[in-house]
Order: C-alpha cells, then structure tokens, then sequence
C-alpha cells in the first residue's frame, strides 16, 4: 500500500511541475500599431520583439527610449536601434484560452491518476490479510 502512496505523490508533483513550467509558453506576440516610443512610454513592457527595416529581429529586453534609440538588453548585452530602424515592434500577451484548456487537462489527468492510485490501492488492501473460504 505505501508504494502506491509514494508512487501517488511522485506522479501529483511532476504532474504540477509540468504544469508551472509549460504555463509561460502559452503565450504569443501581437505586433502593435503604435509608434516604438509611445508604445514604451504608455505599456512599458519588459520584452520586446522589433523587426528592423533589413528583415532582421532582435528581441530585447528593459526597453527604453533615448534620443532617437530604442535601448535594451538582448543575449550579448546592451544594445541600441535606431528608431528611423524599426519596421515594427511586438510584445507578449497571454492566451487566456490556451492556459485555460490546459489547466483544465493537466487537473483531469491528475483526477484520472489519482482515481487509478485508489483503485489499485482499494484491490490491493482488499485481498490482503484474507484467506479463501473453504
């Protein structure tokens, strides 16, 4: 009986655990319509996508806006754009939707594996400790 119990307890934390660390992939980035300075000063975000007039990305992150730069920090370090760069700059939003569904499996799933550990748990002290009758 106690394996099933330990074994219970390992299968709910790694089930919670796969649940906190895939939460922040259900994200997505929306392209804004408004200009990267305003967007900076209004939303202040902590991460944004930027797409320069070459076609090229960089992701930085801390932006800030001085003089006619956008500034952040990106994988090597501080980096700078100029504004007259920039094509177009992205922020993350939440999909609502997407966490949704997914909480909503990942608590079936631990239902369903905790249902199995007491079934298993209810057959295994059933027969134990009894002798066939005759």
């Amino acid at each position: 009986m106690r394996m099933f119990q330990e074994g219970g307890r390992r299968t709910r934390l790694t089930a919670v655990l796969l649940l906190v660390f895939y939460l922040p992939a259900c994200h997505s980035w929306r392209v804004e319509n408004v200009a990267p300075e305003q967007l900076i000063s209004s939303k202040h975000p902590d991460k944004v996508r930027v797409r320069l007039a070459d076609s090229s990305g960089v992701e930085l992150q801390q932006p800030s806006i001085a003089g006619d730069s956008l500034r952040g920090y990106d994988k090597q370090g501080a980096r700078a754009v100029a504004l007259s760069d920039v094509h177009s700059i992205a922020t993350r939003h939440a999909n609502w939707v997407g966490n949704g569904v997914f909480i909503a499996l990942g608590a079936g799933l631990i239902a369903v594996a905790i249902g199995i550990g007491s079934t298993l748990g209810n057959l295994s002290g059933s027969t134990s400790g009894r002798s066939a009758a005759p």
